[in-house]
């Protein structure tokens, strides 16, 4: 009875996101923000990733990108009004993910509740970066803590649940993916996930897990998503930390080939906002200046 139940929910769920919108515009409707909402800030950290996420009246940051545009972070925290972070979430320990966390902790301008990470503390990467990290979680006294394959966490009203890589195969490979809920959207953020981690994700995980409205192009839009990947998600839309001349043609080209009809952006070129009410996408980017 159990998995009969559960398996009508699921095909609800898949059922409900095939009618989901996703309006490219910043024109929202005139009570939009007196909704509940999941917004979601991809910032434009050149070649490097960091999201913010806020629900509720929560906020969480995905990585924080390279150190060396930490000005920016702030200024996109700052303008979002965080005073607190409920999650820094690393998904792993490179330098163009988590270096913007390290200065952030080490900035003392937000409160943290807890630094979420991949990692034991025991863990060394060739330069250093993790070590850097655990410093400064003591230093300023912030709980550190280790996500575990299929763990739940929430923000607000959004449901999210990691998926984890466990095999030696690197810190790209073994990064943390967070899969977000909130009403009947979702969006995938993929980390640094290589082929044969979206090969073993396909084996391992049903469509429920996967599929998302929005999906972040794992590791800057350098990593080839594979074709059944690609179908499993079935994205309507996809951003790329990374700007779009430094992605190489034959992602494009992949892309075109296998999934023409999903849209790209690239967050390396303005910061995009992308925010739901649980029905509808508003998706809208920041006009680069730099």
């Amino acid at each position: 009875m159990k998995r009969i139940l559960a398996f009508l929910i699921c095909l609800l769920m898949l059922l409900s996101a095939a009618s989901a919108e996703i309006y490219y515009t910043n024109e929202v409707p005139e009570d939009w923000y007196e909704r509940d909402l999941l917004k979601v800030t991809a910032i434009d950290v050149d070649r490097s990733d960091a999201m913010l996420l806020e629900c509720g009246g929560e906020f969480m940051l995905v990585d924080g990108g390279s150190g060396q545009f930490r000005d920016r972070l702030y200024a996109a925290v700052d303008a979002a009004g965080v005073k607190k972070f409920k999650y820094l979430f690393s998904t792993h320990s490179d330098n163009d993910h988590v270096h913007g966390l390290i200065y952030l902790m080490r900035s003392g301008r937000y409160e943290v509740e807890t630094f979420t990470t991949i990692n034991k503390k025991s863990y060394r990467d060739d330069a250093g970066y993790h070590k850097q990290a655990v410093n400064a979680t003591e230093k300023y006294d912030i709980p550190y803590y280790i996500v575990s394959d299929m763990e739940s966490l929430t923000l607000g009203g959004a449901d999210m649940t990691v998926l984890r890589c466990t095999e030696s195969w690197g810190q790209n490979a073994r990064s943390a993916v967070l899969a977000v809920q909130f009403g009947e959207r979702r969006i995938l953020l993929t980390g640094d996930i290589d082929y044969r981690v979206m090969d073993q994700f396909v084996e391992k995980y049903d469509e429920f897990i996967l599929h998302a409205d929005i999906m972040k192009a794992p590791h800057h839009g350098l990593a080839t998503i594979k074709a059944p990947f690609l179908k499993m998600v079935d994205a309507e839309m996809i951003f790329i930390p990374n700007k779009k001349k430094k992605v190489p043609g034959k992602f494009h080209s992949y892309m075109k080939k296998n999934a023409p009809d999903t849209k790209l952006m690239y967050c390396g070129d303005g910061t995009m906002h992308m925010e739901t009410d649980g029905v509808d996408w508003y998706v809208w980017q920041e006009k680069d200046t730099k």
